[in-house]
C-alpha cells in the first residue's frame, strides 16, 4: 500500500506499508507542495504529481518517479496561475496522465506524455467545472476521466479518449 500526503511545511511524505509496518519519508523537501496525486506500476515504481507554488502567484506542475529512498524529480508539466486537485494514472507503457483544476482558466486540464514530450489540453472550455476532477486507465489504456460542474444540478462530466479524441457524456444525478 502507497500513499502521499502533505506534511505541513515540510513537503510531500510517502509512506509504503510492507505487509507488517507503515515506512515513511519525505519525497519532497519543498514547503510550497500542494495536492498530491500517486500512482504505482506493476514493477513497484511510484509517481507522484503535485502543484507547487504559492496560491494567486503562480503553480507549477512538477512530476516525479522512484522507489522508498530513491526519488528521480523529473520535469514540470505545466505552469498555471492557480491550480488545484491533481490526479495521476500510469499506463501499462509507463505513460503519465495527470489531471488538475486550472483556476485561472475555470476548467479542468489534462496533461500526458504518452506520445514522449508533455502534452497539456483544457478538456471543455465552459468555465463551469468543479474543482476535483479524477482520471483512470482501463484494461485497454483508454483514458476515462470525470469532473463535477456546478450548474445548481450539480451534473458529472465524464469524458473519454475511446476513439482517439476526447468525447463528452453528461451524467445527471436526478
Amino acid at each position: 500500500l502507497h500513499v502521499v500526503s502533505r506534511s505541513g511545511s515540510l513537503g510531500l511524505r510517502y509512506n509504503v506499508f510492507d505487509g507488517n509496518a507503515w515506512n515513511g519519508e519525505f519525497a519532497t523537501n519543498n514547503n510550497v507542495a500542494y495536492y498530491p496525486a500517486i500512482a504505482v506500476e506493476s514493477d513497484g515504481t511510484v509517481h507522484l504529481a503535485w502543484l507547487e507554488g504559492t496560491p494567486f502567484t503562480g503553480n507549477t506542475l512538477p512530476i516525479s518517479e522512484g522507489t522508498f529512498g530513491a526519488w528521480l524529480h523529473g520535469p514540470t508539466v505545466a505552469e498555471v496561475v492557480e491550480g488545484y486537485h491533481t490526479d495521476l494514472a500510469v499506463a501499462a507503457d509507463g505513460s503519465r496522465h495527470v489531471v488538475f483544476y486550472d483556476d485561472n482558466l475555470r476548467n479542468v486540464r489534462y496533461a500526458t506524455d504518452s506520445s514522449g514530450p508533455w502534452a497539456l489540453s483544457a478538456l471543455v472550455d465552459s468555465g463551469i467545472f468543479d474543482s476535483r476532477p479524477s482520471v483512470a486507465l482501463d484494461g485497454r489504456g483508454v483514458v476515462h476521466i470525470a469532473a463535477g460542474v456546478f450548474t445548481g444540478s450539480d451534473p458529472l462530466l465524464y469524458f473519454t479518449d475511446d476513439s482517439g479524441e476526447f468525447a463528452s457524456t453528461t451524467i445527471d444525478p436526478e
